[in-house]
């Protein structure tokens, strides 16, 4: 019994290793950079792509080694091969290069492409071949990056609290420039008074989604309690405080966006 239950681990053991050599994941690079992943590609009529190598150990050394390599476009939900290489052209018993280069790609302005790897050996004498990994990049966007960015203006800039007043109102206009669009997240107040420093409030989750070129207003109310009255004025009948805001999202690549008012 303990015989069989030794050459049953064995088996068990080889088995996984060498699901470990046949079925590799490739990190694919979008772009020239073999560090650094691009998610938007200005030029048209070349695309280019980079990849970590396979582990060959498992090809017999005489078989001939390549990699298929696919040009694929995002069409609504499916990716469709645009085009396709083979590394080397022919292939050879020599380990491939990792990098590819689609030229007169005639890429369209506004559509995401990726580049899928596959690694594949065959026998010189043929028979078929054997797949041992592939992999996929996350793709890039063809055109420029968009560029928008936040600004901030309240309406009015001013607030006058008479002795009776408890809460006034105010509108905050959150202006979208430059290219793509930016998803407001949240919005953070603050308040500094002279003599008592700053106040910080906890920030609010928002949802609003700005195209560039576009301004969103949001309206606030700002509540003055019978502490904040007392910080504001100090030992004086007349006093005030400075009330900042600011709000943070996204732009449309997911880079954190920021803008504080009135700073």
């Amino acid at each position: 019994m303990k015989r069989f239950s030794f050459l049953l681990l064995c088996a068990s053991l080889l088995f996984l290793v060498s699901l470990n050599v046949f079925g590799q994941t490739l990190t694919v690079h979008d772009g020239t950079s073999a560090t650094v992943d691009v998610d938007w590609w200005t030029d048209t009529d070349f695309f280019y792509a980079n990849w970590a190598s396979a582990n060959w150990s498992s090809a017999p050394p005489t078989d001939n080694k390549w990699y298929y390599v696919e040009l694929q476009r995002l069409i609504g939900s499916t990716w469709t091969i645009d085009q396709w290489r083979q590394i080397p052209d022919p292939e050879t018993i020599s380990v491939p290069e990792t990098e590819v280069t689609f030229s007169d790609a005639n890429l369209i302005l506004g559509d995401k492409y990726r580049v899928q790897v596959f690694a594949r050996h065959e026998p010189a004498s043929g028979g078929g071949y054997t797949e041992i990994g592939q992999g996929a990049s996350d793709g890039a966007v063809i055109g420029s990056a968009p560029t928008a960015s936040l600004s901030l203006t309240a309406i009015p800039s001013t607030l006058t609290f008479s002795s009776s007043e408890t809460s006034l109102s105010l509108d905050l206009r959150i202006t979208a420039a430059g290219t793509g669009s930016i998803d407001v997240t949240s919005i953070q107040e603050d308040r500094d008074y002279t003599a008592w420093g700053t106040e910080t409030f906890p920030s609010e989750p928002l949802s609003l989604s700005i195209a560039g070129g576009t301004t969103a207003t949001l309206s606030r109310t700002v509540p003055l309690t019978s502490l904040q009255r007392s910080k504001a004025l100090g030992t004086s009948t007349v006093g005030g405080f400075s009330l900042d805001y600011t709000v943070r999202g996204v732009n449309t690549v997911g880079v954190p966006v920021e803008r504080p008012y009135p700073r």
